[in-house]
Protein backbone atom coordinates (compact mmCIF):
# COMPACT_ATOMS: atom_id res chain seq x y z
CA UNK A 1 0.00 0.00 0.00
CA UNK A 2 1.14 3.76 -0.89
CA UNK A 3 1.95 5.85 2.43
CA UNK A 4 0.21 8.40 0.77
CA UNK A 5 -2.96 6.36 -0.11
CA UNK A 6 -6.03 6.73 2.67
CA UNK A 7 -7.73 3.53 3.91
CA UNK A 8 -11.12 2.82 1.84
CA UNK A 9 -14.40 3.35 4.21
CA UNK A 10 -15.48 0.44 6.40
CA UNK A 11 -18.88 -1.21 5.19
CA UNK A 12 -21.77 -0.17 6.71
CA UNK A 13 -23.64 -3.17 8.87
CA UNK A 14 -27.08 -4.89 7.40
CA UNK A 15 -28.40 -2.56 10.50
CA UNK A 16 -27.73 0.39 9.20
CA UNK A 17 -28.77 -0.28 5.63
CA UNK A 18 -31.97 1.42 4.77
CA UNK A 19 -34.36 0.06 2.20
CA UNK A 20 -35.48 1.88 -0.45
CA UNK A 21 -39.42 1.82 -1.56
CA UNK A 22 -39.98 2.65 -5.40
CA UNK A 23 -43.50 2.75 -6.83
CA UNK A 24 -44.52 -0.53 -7.73
CA UNK A 25 -47.12 -0.10 -10.94
CA UNK A 26 -50.50 -2.43 -10.73
CA UNK A 27 -52.10 -2.12 -14.00
CA UNK A 28 -55.42 -3.89 -12.72
CA UNK A 29 -55.32 -1.46 -10.18
CA UNK A 30 -53.99 1.71 -12.68
CA UNK A 31 -57.56 0.49 -14.77
CA UNK A 32 -59.90 1.50 -11.98
CA UNK A 33 -62.64 4.00 -11.91
CA UNK A 34 -64.53 4.92 -9.20
CA UNK A 35 -68.44 5.49 -9.70
CA UNK A 36 -70.86 7.80 -8.08
CA UNK A 37 -72.94 6.52 -5.55
CA UNK A 38 -76.42 5.09 -7.83
CA UNK A 39 -79.32 7.78 -7.41
CA UNK A 40 -82.42 6.25 -5.41
CA UNK A 41 -84.97 5.12 -7.80
CA UNK A 42 -88.03 7.36 -8.13
CA UNK A 43 -90.90 4.87 -6.82
CA UNK A 44 -94.09 4.82 -9.86
CA UNK A 45 -97.63 4.74 -8.84
CA UNK A 46 -99.77 2.05 -10.88
CA UNK A 47 -103.24 3.01 -11.08
CA UNK A 48 -106.39 5.12 -9.46
CA UNK A 49 -106.67 2.19 -6.53
CA UNK A 50 -103.12 2.92 -5.38
CA UNK A 51 -103.17 6.42 -5.67
CA UNK A 52 -106.08 6.60 -3.19
CA UNK A 53 -104.74 4.11 -0.60
CA UNK A 54 -101.47 5.49 -0.82
CA UNK A 55 -101.75 9.39 -1.15
CA UNK A 56 -105.54 10.01 -0.24
CA UNK A 57 -105.82 7.91 2.80
CA UNK A 58 -105.92 8.95 6.25
CA UNK A 59 -102.65 10.63 7.79
CA UNK A 60 -100.82 9.74 4.28
CA UNK A 61 -98.23 12.36 3.16
CA UNK A 62 -97.91 15.05 0.54
CA UNK A 63 -97.65 12.87 -3.00
CA UNK A 64 -95.32 14.46 -5.51
CA UNK A 65 -96.50 13.01 -9.12
CA UNK A 66 -94.42 13.59 -11.81
CA UNK A 67 -96.58 13.09 -14.99
CA UNK A 68 -94.08 12.06 -18.16
CA UNK A 69 -93.08 9.80 -20.75
CA UNK A 70 -89.92 9.15 -19.46
CA UNK A 71 -88.24 9.37 -15.73
CA UNK A 72 -86.97 13.13 -15.11
CA UNK A 73 -83.45 13.61 -14.45
CA UNK A 74 -84.35 16.75 -12.47
CA UNK A 75 -86.80 14.67 -10.29
CA UNK A 76 -84.88 12.14 -9.63
CA UNK A 77 -82.01 13.99 -8.45
CA UNK A 78 -84.42 15.81 -6.04
CA UNK A 79 -85.93 12.81 -4.39
CA UNK A 80 -82.58 11.23 -4.04
CA UNK A 81 -81.66 14.56 -2.13
CA UNK A 82 -85.18 14.23 -0.19
CA UNK A 83 -84.55 11.39 1.09
CA UNK A 84 -80.90 12.01 2.10
CA UNK A 85 -82.51 14.17 4.51
CA UNK A 86 -83.12 13.12 8.14
CA UNK A 87 -86.63 11.75 9.05
CA UNK A 88 -89.05 12.50 9.58
CA UNK A 89 -89.88 13.33 5.81
CA UNK A 90 -92.87 15.58 4.50
CA UNK A 91 -93.05 13.82 0.95
CA UNK A 92 -93.69 11.15 -0.67
CA UNK A 93 -92.84 11.41 -4.80
CA UNK A 94 -93.82 9.14 -7.59
CA UNK A 95 -93.37 8.68 -11.35
CA UNK A 96 -96.19 8.71 -13.14
CA UNK A 97 -96.83 7.46 -16.66
CA UNK A 98 -97.92 9.58 -19.33
CA UNK A 99 -100.16 7.03 -20.69
CA UNK A 100 -102.88 4.76 -18.64
CA UNK A 101 -106.33 4.96 -16.11
CA UNK A 102 -104.29 7.17 -14.54
CA UNK A 103 -102.75 9.80 -15.83
CA UNK A 104 -105.84 10.67 -17.69
CA UNK A 105 -107.80 10.49 -14.36
CA UNK A 106 -105.40 13.37 -13.57
CA UNK A 107 -105.42 15.14 -16.41
CA UNK A 108 -109.30 15.06 -16.79
CA UNK A 109 -110.30 15.80 -12.59
CA UNK A 110 -107.54 18.36 -11.98
CA UNK A 111 -107.60 20.00 -15.45
CA UNK A 112 -103.87 19.37 -16.18
CA UNK A 113 -104.29 19.83 -20.06
CA UNK A 114 -102.28 17.29 -22.45
CA UNK A 115 -98.90 19.15 -21.74
CA UNK A 116 -96.25 17.55 -20.28
CA UNK A 117 -93.91 16.65 -17.79
CA UNK A 118 -96.26 17.93 -15.06
CA UNK A 119 -95.44 18.25 -11.48
CA UNK A 120 -98.82 17.83 -8.81
CA UNK A 121 -98.74 17.74 -5.13
CA UNK A 122 -101.87 16.14 -3.88
CA UNK A 123 -103.37 16.13 0.10
CA UNK A 124 -105.61 13.66 1.31
CA UNK A 125 -107.40 16.84 2.74
CA UNK A 126 -108.33 17.58 -0.73
CA UNK A 127 -105.86 20.31 -2.38
CA UNK A 128 -103.65 19.84 -5.15
CA UNK A 129 -101.01 22.58 -5.98
CA UNK A 130 -99.20 22.49 -9.58
CA UNK A 131 -95.31 23.55 -10.19
CA UNK A 132 -95.06 25.89 -12.78
CA UNK A 133 -90.39 26.03 -13.11
CA UNK A 134 -88.11 23.62 -14.73
CA UNK A 135 -88.70 19.90 -14.22
CA UNK A 136 -85.30 19.28 -15.42
CA UNK A 137 -84.05 21.34 -12.56
CA UNK A 138 -83.83 20.20 -8.87
CA UNK A 139 -83.18 23.40 -7.29
CA UNK A 140 -86.58 24.67 -9.28
CA UNK A 141 -88.41 21.48 -7.91
CA UNK A 142 -86.67 21.37 -4.02
CA UNK A 143 -87.56 25.19 -3.90
CA UNK A 144 -91.18 24.57 -5.12
CA UNK A 145 -91.49 21.97 -2.42
CA UNK A 146 -90.27 23.80 0.50
CA UNK A 147 -93.04 26.50 -0.22
CA UNK A 148 -95.73 23.54 0.00
CA UNK A 149 -94.67 22.76 2.60
CA UNK A 150 -94.79 26.40 3.77
CA UNK A 151 -98.36 26.47 3.04
CA UNK A 152 -97.86 28.62 0.00
CA UNK A 153 -99.15 28.41 -3.43
CA UNK A 154 -102.53 28.44 -4.51
CA UNK A 155 -104.75 25.48 -4.07
CA UNK A 156 -107.15 23.78 -5.98
CA UNK A 157 -109.74 21.65 -4.86
CA UNK A 158 -109.29 17.51 -5.38
CA UNK A 159 -112.96 16.15 -6.81
CA UNK A 160 -114.03 13.38 -4.60
CA UNK A 161 -114.66 11.15 -7.57
CA UNK A 162 -110.22 11.28 -7.73
CA UNK A 163 -110.04 10.19 -3.93
CA UNK A 164 -111.33 7.57 -1.82
CA UNK A 165 -114.64 8.98 -0.34
CA UNK A 166 -116.07 7.55 -3.75
CA UNK A 167 -114.92 4.18 -2.92
CA UNK A 168 -116.21 4.75 0.28
CA UNK A 169 -119.96 6.06 -0.38
CA UNK A 170 -120.00 3.23 -2.60
CA UNK A 171 -119.00 0.32 0.55
CA UNK A 172 -120.98 2.22 2.67
CA UNK A 173 -124.00 1.75 -0.13
CA UNK A 174 -123.20 -1.90 -0.42
CA UNK A 175 -122.95 -2.46 3.83
CA UNK A 176 -126.50 -0.46 3.50
CA UNK A 177 -127.89 -3.00 1.32
CA UNK A 178 -126.58 -6.36 3.45
CA UNK A 179 -128.32 -4.64 6.72
CA UNK A 180 -131.90 -4.20 4.70
CA UNK A 181 -131.53 -8.07 3.07
CA UNK A 182 -130.67 -8.75 7.08
CA UNK A 183 -133.52 -7.05 8.57
CA UNK A 184 -135.64 -8.94 6.24
CA UNK A 185 -134.45 -12.06 6.63
CA UNK A 186 -135.41 -11.34 10.32
CA UNK A 187 -138.76 -10.41 9.59
CA UNK A 188 -139.06 -13.82 7.93
CA UNK A 189 -137.49 -15.64 10.54
CA UNK A 190 -140.33 -14.07 12.99
CA UNK A 191 -142.92 -14.90 10.83
CA UNK A 192 -141.83 -18.76 10.44
CA UNK A 193 -142.10 -18.93 14.55
CA UNK A 194 -145.35 -17.24 14.66
CA UNK A 195 -146.61 -19.23 12.43
CA UNK A 196 -145.10 -22.58 14.04
CA UNK A 197 -146.85 -21.25 17.45
CA UNK A 198 -149.67 -20.78 15.89
CA UNK A 199 -149.55 -24.40 14.78
CA UNK A 200 -148.75 -25.85 18.07
CA UNK A 201 -151.36 -23.73 19.27
CA UNK A 202 -154.23 -25.18 17.29
CA UNK A 203 -152.31 -28.73 17.81
CA UNK A 204 -152.74 -28.37 21.34
CA UNK A 205 -156.33 -27.31 21.50
CA UNK A 206 -157.40 -30.00 19.00
CA UNK A 207 -155.60 -32.59 21.34
CA UNK A 208 -157.96 -31.44 24.48
CA UNK A 209 -160.77 -31.53 22.40
CA UNK A 210 -160.06 -35.42 21.52
CA UNK A 211 -159.46 -36.04 25.43
CA UNK A 212 -162.51 -34.24 26.18
CA UNK A 213 -164.53 -36.33 23.55
CA UNK A 214 -162.76 -39.54 24.88
CA UNK A 215 -164.37 -38.97 28.27
CA UNK A 216 -167.62 -38.03 27.44
CA UNK A 217 -167.56 -41.06 25.80
CA UNK A 218 -166.15 -42.94 28.65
Amino acid sequence: MSPNRRPAPPLPLQSQLQPVSRPVSNPVVSQLTILPPAKPEVPSLAGLAQLRTTCFAKKSKTCILALSSAPLAGVTDAYGKLVSRPPPHTFQVFNVGATGELATALAEKLELGSELPQLVAVHHRGWFRRFAGDAERSADILAWLDAVKMGEGVKGKVPEALMAQEEQQQQEEGAKKVEEVKEKAEEKVEEVKEKIQETTETAKKKAEEVKERAKDEL
